[in-house]
């Protein structure tokens, strides 16, 4: 029994485009969702430092940021993922 052919020429140029726009995907979308916990670490460590006894200054719309960035990296988060 022989092995099966391998794909030539025009198949094999789409497979390799292909491979390469899943794996940018999958990269840029890691990246949207690791800088959506930056976000949510920085903002929280902020929020947390400003509401000390000394300045106490919260920082207006925390609650709203950390709730734009955690809904983005848990959006993002599955399709990275999956490959």
């Amino acid at each position: 029994m022989t092995p099966p052919a391998r794909p030539t020429g025009i198949v094999r140029t789409a497979a390799a485009g292909y491979t390469w726009c899943l794996r940018a995907l999958v990269y840029g979308l890691a990246a949207v969702s690791g800088a959506g916990v930056l976000v949510i670490m920085l903002v929280t460590c902020t929020d947390v430092m400003l509401r000390t006894k000394w300045v106490n200054r919260p920082f207006i719309g925390a609650y709203d940021i950390v709730k734009i960035a955690g809904t983005l990296s848990l959006a993002t988060w599955p399709l990275t993922a999956v490959v």
